[in-house]
């Protein structure tokens, strides 16, 4: 009983430690762009020439959105077959200013935030800043890079560059203390209850 209550207790700790593990690696580029302190100005021009900044904090400067190839997708939530709520994101082509229609995109920005005022400064601006979403597995969708392609038959670059608009580090470290500190507490927690239970047992 007591070898039997012991693997119980080991599987249930490894599983908890697990779960906290896997949602720091699935969360790690945050963590990652959260302590990324610098910051880089840099023309458009020069990124499709395959200048790679120091930094993924950047203002993208002398360029234009193309509203013309914008692509927006809407994810909605369920519970119990009724719509808890929907997100939407919007990915549209910045392009160079006096750029040809034919020449590849290098930079597709990524914006949940278009209000239409939003919509209007975001066309009005030659400097967008924000975050490139660069580091390890963060880039644009093999799914969204079709739509491009096929569906607003616009030419990408093979390095295409996906820049979340107006996006802050500080963000996303909070978001990666938290999510991961939350979790590893209510693991912890139902640690101590699984332990509680098994020496009553």
């Amino acid at each position: 009983m007591m070898g039997a209550r012991n693997v119980e207790l080991i599987t249930a700790a490894v599983v908890m430690l697990l779960i906290p593990l896997a949602l720091a690696i699935g969360l790690f580029p945050k963590l990652l762009h959260g302590l990324d302190g610098g910051h880089e100005k840099v023309k458009l021009a020069k990124l499709a020439k395959g200048y790679s900044p120091s930094t993924s904090n950047l203002t993208i400067t002398d360029a234009r959105v193309d509203t013309t190839s914008a692509l927006s997708l809407t994810t909605v939530s369920k519970r119990n077959g009724i719509e808890t709520g929907r997100t939407t994101k919007f990915y549209i082509p910045l392009v160079a200013k006096g750029a040809d229609d034919d020449e590849p995109i290098r930079v597709i920005i990524e914006t949940s935030k278009l209000t239409a005022s939003e919509m209007s400064e975001l066309e009005e601006s030659s400097s967008i800043k924000g975050i490139a979403r660069d580091v390890m597995w963060e880039g644009l969708a093999s799914s969204q890079r079709e739509w491009f392609t096929t569906k607003a038959h616009r030419k990408l670059a093979k390095d295409v560059l996906l820049f979340e608009y107006k996006a802050e580090p500080g963000s996303d470290l909070v978001l990666f203390l938290v999510a991961v500190g939350v979790t590893t507490a209510i693991m912890g927690i139902i640690g101590v209850i699984v332990v509680v239970k098994q020496r009553k047992g």
